[in-house]
């Protein structure tokens, strides 16, 4: 039974069976019988199961919040184990956004490089996120739409972003009501190579889209620039909200539109190569990374 839960809260984290099969090191045909056991013994469904992905029903996102110190307390557990037979040891290059490096690395960085003094890391830092993995680089950090190729991905989370202007903005130009009022006010843009530019943004509200073609003065690589110049009043964006959290709880930020959703957040993974995996120093800074990143960034959106 215990087995049975931890096969659940993995695939709950990871949103895949194969990503679960991957990260426990069994079968993905295993992974579906433990859950198929766990549902027919709760008589629940805990997830939806689609051909491009899983999702936790409402049952399995109350059944996660329980299981997921057991997780925890088995990556610790496995995480020790390791720890008897190899230290890592060695560079491991990190390709990834300056964004996610400054707002969700840097503050734990100097500690986790403290536990493990043979270990160090070279950051590899992005204006967007990487759309693949360089030959030059161990792993990547990456946003959307995964690569065709041989590279292991494991799931990070997700980017759900808000549209939001400041409180003097706001006072100046008012609030849009419904997404068409957009077009009479001054919309900064972003451009990635994951994420392109885009004059269409699209809203829901009961399932239903509103596509609204929006103008404004100002389109910039750097989504921290972005974020400042929305705190300064120059206009109206949208930006994810594991940056925007703490002004918005401050008021600082204003989100606009809450009764509309905004399209599916795109999904955060990380890349490398299955043949490196071996190392303990690429399996420590993984560890790393989804720890902290999954602290910050919405498992489902």
């Amino acid at each position: 039974m215990i087995e049975q839960y931890l096969v659940f809260g993995t695939v709950a984290q990871e949103g895949s069976f194969t990503r679960a099969a991957e990260t426990l090191g069994v079968s993905k045909s295993h992974i579906s019988k433990q859950i198929a056991k766990l549902e027919a013994s709760l008589r629940v469904r805990l997830f939806q199961r689609s051909p491009r992905k899983v999702q936790l029903t409402d049952v399995g996102q109350r059944l996660l919040a329980d299981v997921e110190p057991m997780l925890a307390a088995y990556r610790h557990a496995s995480e020790t184990a390791h720890s008897f037979h190899s230290e890592p040891a060695g560079t491991v290059r990190l390709a990834i956004s300056a964004v996610f490096a400054e707002q969700l690395l840097a503050p734990e960085l100097g500690s986790f490089l403290q536990c493990h003094p043979k270990l160090s890391l070279e950051l590899m830092l992005q204006q967007g996120a990487p759309s693949n993995l360089a030959e030059n680089v161990d792993m990547a950090v990456t946003i959307g739409d995964l690569p065709d190729s041989s590279l292991v991905a494991r799931s990070l989370g997700y980017l759900p972003a808000r549209l939001v202007a400041s409180p003097g903005y706001i006072k100046q130009h008012g609030a849009p009501v419904r997404p068409d009022d957009l077009t009479r006010h001054n919309c900064l843009f972003a451009h990635y190579p994951t994420l392109p530019f885009t004059r269409e943004w699209t809203f829901y509200q009961s399932g239903e889209p509103a596509v609204v073609n929006v103008s404004g003065n100002l389109k910039l690589n750097d989504i921290q620039v972005m974020k400042a110049l929305v705190l300064a009043g120059s206009g109206v964006a949208v930006l994810p909200r594991f940056l925007i959290h703490q002004e918005l709880a401050a008021g600082t930020l204003q989100r606009l539109l809450p009764q509309w959703q905004m399209p599916n957040a795109p999904e955060v993974h990380l890349l490398y190569h299955h043949r490196r995996w071996r190392s303990p120093a690429l399996q420590q800074v993984a560890a790393f990374l989804v720890e902290t990143f999954r602290r910050h960034l919405s498992l489902q959106e």
